[in-house]
């Protein structure tokens, strides 16, 4: 006879009476509920629905049972998607690992071995939900699964068994902006909800009901056990896409949110279920027939046709142009109906014209055919084919100029036509907008406030100015750098690409640039192109592109449209990454970056450099050092304010406490301004921005960013004590603001405050951080040791606090865990923006990218890398697309203890920096450049010292870049000094020779005055030699010409003849004259009195001064002689 159930199902919107009334209909039949399913806790559309109202229906439920039969149906809960909280700014980590790495993590997920994403997304999305349900669920013999709300039971007896299976189908949805496509159900996810394997689980009983808060495609290896299964849900689609069955779901726009389900199970036969709860002719409830069910895996091998969702993919489209960071290449069909030639039939009219009307098979690509064609038709001939490339005129160009219009990051034109490069003849104003570069002739630049429209094919103004060739990784021209730049940006960036054919051959050539990428870390890509045939479509599907289905120029009229507003969003997403960005990033107001400022986050508590958030959030807590800046910010007697300076260890808190003061002084209405390491702009124009902006205060962290510049810059901002300067610097800096220098000074190294300590205390017990501290069990316990970690720095102390490990141990653990692509990377950026080398903030992704793939093609296995430090909180990712260490001090103890003690890989890291930026910056002479300022760092000889590498190594890494730099005097004079350095005069002198043969190295002051110090040491070294001793007199006289010359600007040159001039007057006082001996003397003392006006703010060139001015005046004296 079989096994009869009942289960009542209902959502969060179910019409109360109407549900109540079909349970009392059972009831009258003498029948009894055998299970409650509820579809979610609460709703928020169409109308708002909470959990205490969902559990008020839900008792009411349970009384109506209990009154009818004495007895209380089992309740299981399944989370809806409005159920899951949303994941905030400080869980990156766990969104990246339920979409970008979802394919590394669904592996692991269901057997147990992410045991932390587990834990995350029951403690963070699904907080709620589990206490809800915990109160209210109660199924006996339930087995529960790994995500909240999964598990499974089976009823019934001899007579027949019903299997319940509930499915967390929403648990991805907690990402940040989710669709329903994260919606998921995994075939290991069904095995883990029954503890086995689901098919001989499922397969064992007469039927299975299986209830999610959202449809799902369902897997087809279920395909086997589907046609005695019912899969039911609240919302979603009935049929996912991809999906092995269909879903019952209840569709929110109708009245009845509710089902009761009657499942009879009748022996050998198919079981038959009826929803009760329906109408009489809608009661019956089909099952997936066997056939149906299997076809899925039945046709997996053959490619089933997809319908073109038009709107959809130009969602998708619109969706990622909006970010502004969209990279266009543009190959053909913008011209439309009146295009000129394109590449494609350039190449089949030269290979007709080449082989006389016929073209051979294969047929040639287009750079053999070009090169073919200039060989044997010559320029002239083929001249005439360029010409046809030429063509544009205003209404043949107004797809091209709505292109340009769009907010793209950068245009790549594969056209080979004016198509682009011609509209500022048309309309000039869009020269404003748009930058054009010929790739042929210009390098890439460090940062563009226009976009960027690339001919990377050349422009069409003659055969010698186009290039059809793929340049090799290693090329150094100026368009490899553009080709290896693209490969970089179609790894970190969407992409659209465009063609007037889908079988065109010079799309596939340049899609071939764009390499693999897995599921996880693919960025969008589309392309914009005919329909196609059938194959067409097949081939570009399996390319992983989005294809959207219209011609170029048709698609830029139409969709492309000034003032669409998310077009318009856009450029303001695009203008907020680049204004400032790469260059000229000056002073910021203190009220913009707070309302700019996303949410504060745990991770500063962790050890991560303090965002505006946590400052104003309360993650970081505001200590006693406040008050000491406040105290020292007071005016003196006659209303004017002295600079404070806040000095301290690397990691001591300067940089909080500045923060701190900064934004009090904002919630007073004050207007404050400031300037921190990620100001580019140069010191002129930073004064410039601070005298107009008239701000109360300016904070200025850190000022030994700006070396023996910094005190001028202070004075400058203070503008004689009329605005309040509040400046960080770290200890073993402030020697390099001048003598001089008056300022109020606050330590950031006095030990902090009982009251400080149990302030820092409370916020990590708050967070749940306390650490190594919950072993201590009083309030005063735990103090007294956060006292102790205190000793070193307050990072050292949170860092050894959180993870229990002692603060280089930490770091030296993080970094030996990575792999050698994760190596290569963090190593990079931690060199890149530690204290000796820092010259900028960040790294864009897209440099780092090529920094460390060497001289190959960007690799996207290093950009995998990238974005796993990103997630694993070792780096940051900027809103301005640039990776950051994540803490500066981390970044220099990485240098200090690990890089030091690794040479070859210290090496390797520079050798890869240097030569990167030695490909951009090597013809750039323009000391503002990012690209330059970071080149001119890199080459620094005392650079190369400090790192303590060997003279093999040093002189290896120079000589990478031998090919790039040899025209290049900068170059040779921090090889010249290196080698002064070490002492090997012959072979500096010799650097330092070649220097001045370079163009402009002969009158520079740098190179004059290294290559006087060199002779002078020479002569000093063999006081013997006559020549040598001629080189020197020639070198005083060269400095005191560079001294009279560039004055103050040239300190060093003071220096030298002081020092070196003295050493060497008393190395040789014997083999000069008396006259020789008082005149070079004298001259050397001139020279120092001068310094002494010029140079008064140098703390090198006064300390020196000091030294050696009594030995000139003693040896003035003594060449004097005895009088007769």
């Amino acid at each position: 006879m079989g096994a009869v159930f009942h289960l009542l199902c209902f959502t969060p919107l179910v019409q109360r009476e109407s549900a109540l009334e079909t349970v009392r209909s059972v009831h009258a039949e003498g029948e009894r509920i055998d299970g409650i399913l509820v579809l979610g806790c609460g709703a928020g559309e169409p109308r708002r629905v909470t959990p205490d109202e969902t559990g008020d229906f839900l008792e009411t439920v349970l009384l109506e049972c209990l009154e009818a039969d004495n007895a209380l149906p089992p309740v299981t809960i399944v989370p809806g998607r409005h159920d899951v909280g949303r994941l905030g700014p400080g869980h990156g980590m766990l969104a990246k690992a339920l979409t970008r790495y979802w394919g590394d993590t669904e592996r692991g997920l269901w057997r147990g071995d992410e045991q932390d994403i587990v834990e995350a997304v029951r403690d963070i999305p699904f907080a709620e939900f589990g206490t809800w349900s915990g109160a209210h669920a109660n199924f006996p013999g339930w087995h529960q699964g790994v995500l909240p709300g999964e598990g499974s039971v089976r009823l019934g007896t001899d007579a027949g068994t019903l299997g319940v299976v509930a499915v967390n189908t929403v648990f991805r949805t907690a990402v940040p902006d989710a669709t329903a496509e994260l919606a998921t159900c995994s075939p290991g996810q069904w095995d883990s909800a029954v503890g086995g394997d689901y098919l001989q689980w499922a397969g064992a009983n007469d039927l299975t009901l299986v209830v999610a808060g959202h449809s799902a495609a369902v897997p087809p290896s279920l395909a086997p056990v589907l046609p005695k299964t019912v899969l039911l849900a609240p919302e979603g689609d009935s049929a996912p896409s991809g999906s092995a069955a269909r879903w019952l779901v209840t569709s929110r726009g109708t009245t009845r949110q509710h089902r009761l389900l009657r499942v009879q199970t009748t022996g050998p036969g198919a079981p038959k279920v009826r929803d009760l709860a329906a109408p009489p002719a809608e009661q019956p409830v089909p099952l997936p027939s066997p056939r149906r069910a299997a076809l899925p895996a039945q046709t997996a091998g053959r490619a089933a046709p997809v319908a073109y969702d038009e709107r959809a993919v130009m969602e998708e489209f619109y969706q990622q142009i909006g970010t502004g960071r969209m990279v266009l290449v543009a190959v053909s069909g913008v011209h439309g109906e009146n295009d000129p030639v394109d590449t494609d039939r350039l190449t089949r009219q030269l290979t007709e014209a080449v082989y006389s009307g016929v073209v051979p098979d294969p047929a040639p690509t287009t750079a053999e055919i070009w090169n073919t064609a200039l060989a044997e038709l010559g320029s002239r001939v083929v001249g005439e084919f360029v010409a046809e490339l030429r063509g544009a005129d205003a209404e043949s160009t107004t797809a091209a100029r709505r292109i340009l219009g769009a907010p793209w990051w950068r245009v790549y034109d594969f056209t080979a036509t004016d198509v682009f490069s011609s509209l500022p003849d048309i309309d000039p104003r869009i020269a404003e907008t748009n930058t054009f570069v010929d790739a042929l002739a210009r390098k890439p630049a460090a940062g563009n406030a226009t976009i960027e429209a690339v001919a990377m094919h050349g422009n069409p103004t003659g055969p010698e100015a186009l290039d059809f060739t793929v340049p090799a990784d290693d090329d150094l021209s100026p368009r490899a750098l553009w080709f290896r730049r693209l490969k970089a940006e179609l790894l970190t960036h969407p992409t659209v690409f465009m063609a007037a054919s889908p079988s065109s051959r010079s799309l596939w050539n340049a899609l071939a640039l764009a390499q693999p990428q897995t599921e996880a870390e693919h960025f969008p890509r589309f392309l914009i192109t005919g329909p196609g045939t059938a194959a067409d479509r097949a081939r570009i599907r399996q390319a992983g592109l989005t294809h959207i289905q219209v011609s170029p120029h048709v698609f830029a009229v139409r969709q492309l449209r000034p003032g669409l507003e998310i077009l318009q969003q856009g450029k303001r997403r695009l203008a907020d990454i680049r204004v400032g960005a790469r260059r000229g990033s000056g002073i910021k107001l203190v009220s913009s970056l707070v309302d700019s400022a996303p949410a504060g986050s745990v991770e500063f508590l962790k050890g991560q450099d303090p965002t505006w958030g946590d400052i104003k959030d309360g993650f970081a807590v505001k200590l006693s050092i406040t008050d000491r800046i406040r105290a020292s910010a007071r005016p003196a007697e006659d209303g004017r304010r002295r600079v404070v300076l806040v000095e301290g260890r690397a990691g001591s808190g300067k940089t909080t406490a500045l923060m701190q003061y900064a934004y009090e002084l904002h919630q007073a209405g004050r207007s404050v301004a400031w300037i921190d390491r990620e100001a580019t702009d140069p010191l002129p124009n930073l004064k410039a921005q601070a005298l107009s902006m008239s701000a109360d205060a300016i904070f200025v962290d850190d000022v030994d960013i700006f070396g023996s510049l910094g005190a001028s810059l202070l004075r400058e901002l203070s503008n004689g004590g009329r605005a309040l300067v509040v400046a960080a610097i770290r200890t073993t800096r402030s020697d390099e603001l001048d003598v001089t220098f008056q300022s109020r000074r606050v330590s950031a190294d006095e030990p902090l405050k009982d009251e400080d300590l149990g302030q820092i205390v409370d916020v990590l017990h708050e967070h749940g951080l306390p650490g190594i501290l919950k072993r201590q069990k009083l309030r005063p316990e735990k103090i007294d040791k956060l006292r102790e970690l205190c000793d070193r720095s307050l990072l050292v102390a949170m860092i050894q606090v959180v993870t229990g490990k002692r603060f280089e141990d930490k770091v030296a653990s993080e970094y030996h865990e990575l792999d050698p692509e994760q190596v290569s990377v963090y190593a990079t950026v931690c060199v890149f923006e530690s204290a000796i080398v820092f010259k900028k903030r960040g790294i864009e992704q897209e440099d780092l990218l090529q920094i460390v793939s060497g001289r190959g093609a960007p690799k996207p296995s290093l950009n995998r890398a990238i974005n796993r430090l990103v997630d694993r909180r070792f780096l940051t990712l900027a809103p301005d697309g640039t990776v950051r260490s994540r803490q500066r001090t981390i970044a220099d103890t990485v240098v200090d203890t690990v890089l030091k003690k690794n040479p070859d890989q210290l090496a390797g890291v520079i050798e890869y920096l240097l030569r990167f930026y030695a490909q951009y910056a090597a013809d750039i002479r323009d000391n503002d450049d990012p690209y330059r300022r970071i080149l001119i760092r890199l080459l620094n000889h005392s650079l190369m010292v400090s790192l303590r590498l060997r003279p093999t190594q040093v002189r290896d890494i120079y000589s990478t870049v031998h090919e790039l730099l040899q025209d290049n005097f900068h170059y040779w004079l921090q090889r010249g000094e290196y080698e002064l350095e070490r002492g090997d005069l012959g072979i500096a002198e010799n650097h330092l020779e070649t220097a001045q043969g370079c163009e402009g190295g002969a009158t520079d002051h740098f190179v004059l005055t290294a290559w006087s110090a060199i002779r002078l040491r020479r002569s000093t070294e063999s006081p013997a030699d006559g020549s040598l001793r001629d080189r020197a007199f020639e070198a005083i006289g060269v400095l005191e010409e560079v001294t009279r010359r560039h004055g103050g600007a040239s300190p060093h040159s003071f220096s030298v003849v002081a020092r070196r001039g003295t050493e060497w007057v008393e190395a040789c006082e014997v083999s000069l004259s008396v006259g020789q001996v008082d005149d070079t003397l004298r001259r050397i003392l001139a020279v120092v009195e001068a310094g002494r006006r010029f140079c008064k703010d140098n703390h090198e060139f006064m300390r020196i001064a000091d030294e050696f001015e009594p030995k000139v005046n003693r040896l003035l004296e003594r060449s004097k002689g005895i009088p007769l």
